[in-house]
């Protein structure tokens, strides 16, 4: 089951991931996180209102933990679960869109969290990683939705503990061991 929430309300968005649970048998085994919220910055990070970067963050990082959580306690009693979160290029290279900045940030903060809890969770039998997309996603281009989607796929298959991320001009291979 698919569900849209705000992912600035992390109580409601766990409560709804709850709720898919019990409609879906009791248990979540896949999440995909793909949420993000940006301000733009026209004038430099440095113009960015503290407020509204707290709020940005909420979103790309915060929106992510609730989310996993509210999945985690089924997917630790069922002993496997796959948690993928979608990753950005300004993770990788936060100065090559300096308007983008507070977006930089929230994507820097989510891959952190993705590494962290791969290594915290990879014992347990749950896979936690990140597509990273470092560029605008287009059809007929690399970073076309299908590809975007075959990297989703491939990191699910893979076996906990392998690698964490996935990164490259298509979104497709892995090219950073954790």
């Amino acid at each position: 089951h698919s569900r849209r929430r705000r992912a600035a309300n992390a109580a409601g968005l766990a409560a709804s991931l709850r709720e898919g649970a019990l409609v879906s048998g009791g248990q979540i085994e896949v999440l995909i996180y793909t949420a993000y919220r940006i301000t733009m910055a026209p004038d430099g990070p440095s113009s960015l209102d503290p407020h509204s970067v707290v709020e940005d963050f909420r979103v790309n990082v915060a929106g992510a933990l609730a989310a996993l959580q509210a999945v985690l306690p089924g997917m630790r009693q069922a002993g496997r679960g796959t948690i993928l979160l979608t990753g950005g290029g300004l993770a990788l290279n936060p100065t090559f869109w300096l308007a983008a900045a507070s977006l930089a940030i929230g994507k820097a903060g989510l891959r952190s969290l993705a590494q962290t809890l791969h290594a915290e969770l990879t014992p347990a039998g749950i896979h936690v990683g990140t597509v990273t997309i470092t560029g605008q996603i287009q059809p007929g281009t690399p970073f076309d939705p299908d590809h975007i989607a075959e990297a989703f796929w491939s990191l699910h298959a893979d076996q906990p503990g392998k690698s964490a991320t996935k990164s490259s001009s298509t979104a497709s291979r892995p090219t950073e061991p954790v």
